[in-house]
């Protein structure tokens, strides 16, 4: 459960969140969604 000063902002603690499991998986952070790349994934033939 997020502090309440983060609740105030929850797109910035969103961002921070996000930034953070980035750098803990050593992955690129992006701005796409699950939902995106599994429809581009599927449209270029790589899911089935």
């Amino acid at each position: 459960m997020p502090p309440d000063h983060q609740k105030q902002n929850v797109i910035r603690f969103a961002e921070k969140t996000s930034h953070a499991m980035a750098t803990a998986l050593n992955v690129v952070q992006t701005s796409h969604s699950f939902v995106v790349v599994l429809v581009s994934m599927t449209s270029r033939g790589f899911c089935n």
